[in-house]
């Protein structure tokens, strides 16, 4: 079962994820695509399946989205007339090749769906959720439906841009850096590895990247609603809101949309959570202790921030990681309150957009 279908018969297969023939309880035969469990745990992943499947739930055609749980632990989504091409174009769109391994059997007697919403309506899947992704199951004279949604609002972030070839993201495990240990392949579900504590005395890397007078950037200032700061990102990114982990206020994950190397894109997770009072050095080193750092050792960057960094050995290659704990204020004159997360990774000719990232929210976070 995958949400209220059946799965009937395989259909195709790429690096990302599957698409069978799939009926629900009335016979209604949809092309059902989901991710492939080991990397379904990839918030980038995640964050690109999302992307198609809003992208392709906003475009009129034959083969409408009709229902959908991007925050399921293996996200799916369902388009209806399965004997046209529809749900395997998500992975396609995803690259890394498609595999067709069966094809559609004639269709049977049964009722057919209606449209979940007016060919064109934006549903607005936003990265692990679905913000009112309504999948109406227009069951003739039953009157079901089954509906996931969310009430997030849509955050900022350019259109999605389908890539000739992507490749799965990396999940990470550190190696051969000078300030990481090897390690198991750490994912957002697996164990966390903070970094060394206590952090070592130092300040800001004088040789991080910065953005420059008149660079091109993408503003992401609408993302004060949740993160409660805005920043900017290199002008090809785009930000999504994430599933919030318990005990954060708000998660984002960024990337390099137009992102078509073989490498992963650039980018990572922003995460935002309350520290409450006095937050003094123990109530941080103790927030730190989750904080999933690569095993690195923490570097005091100031009076209240850490940050580790360093490279690694990745599934798709050696990659740059950035990761940094913050502390600011949410309130101009306020106590500390706040502690920001920054971790990203990218290919190391492109590390200065992980510090030019930073450097910006850092200027948007006042200590």
């Amino acid at each position: 079962m995958q949400g209220p279908y059946q799965i009937v018969q395989p259909l195709g297969e790429s690096p990302y994820g599957f698409v069978h023939l799939a009926a629900d309880s009335f016979g209604r035969r949809v092309c059902l695509t989901a991710l492939r469990p080991e990397v379904a745990a990839d918030p980038q992943v995640r964050w690109q399946f999302a992307q198609y499947v809003n992208s392709h739930a906003a475009t009129p055609g034959p083969t409408p989205v009709v229902a959908a749980d991007l925050n399921a632990p293996v996200p799916w989504a369902a388009t209806a007339n399965p004997e046209l091409p529809g749900g395997e174009n998500l992975l396609i769109a995803m690259g890394g090749g498609y595999t067709p391994l069966a094809a559609v059997p004639p269709p049977v007697s049964a009722p057919a769906y209606a449209p979940a919403a007016p060919a064109g309506t934006p549903l607005g899947v936003k990265l692990g959720v679905v913000a009112a992704v309504v999948a109406v199951l227009a069951m003739a004279g039953a009157g079901a439906a089954y509906v996931v949604t969310s009430d997030d609002k849509p955050t900022a972030g350019p259109s999605p841009t389908p890539a000739a070839s992507r490749s799965p993201s990396p999940s990470p495990s550190p190696s051969a850096s000078p300030s990481a240990t090897p390690s198991a392949k750490p994912t957002e579900s697996a164990v966390v590895q903070p970094g060394g504590e206590p952090p070592k005395p130092g300040a800001w890397p004088a040789s991080w990247a910065s953005f420059t007078a008149g660079e091109a950037t993408y503003d992401m200032s609408k993302l004060k609603e949740s993160l409660g700061f805005g920043f900017r990102t290199p002008k090809t990114w785009g930000c999504l809101r994430y599933e919030t982990p318990a005990g954060y206020l708000a998660k984002h994950v960024c990337v390099d949309e137009s992102y078509k190397g073989t490498g992963g894109s650039p980018g990572g997770q922003i995460l935002v959570r309350e520290c409450k009072a006095p937050c003094d050095a123990a109530v941080q080193t103790s927030q730190r202790a989750d904080v999933h750092a690569f095993a690195a050792q923490w570097m005091q960057g100031d009076a209240t921030s850490t940050y580790a960094e360093g490279t690694g050995e990745f599934s798709s290659g050696k990659r740059y990681f950035l990761v940094v704990s913050r502390y600011w204020r949410s309130r101009p004159g306020g106590p500390l309150d706040r502690q920001l997360v920054f971790r990203m990774t990218a290919t190391e000719d492109r590390a200065g957009e992980l510090q030019k990232t930073f450097k910006d929210i850092q200027a948007n976070t006042p200590a």
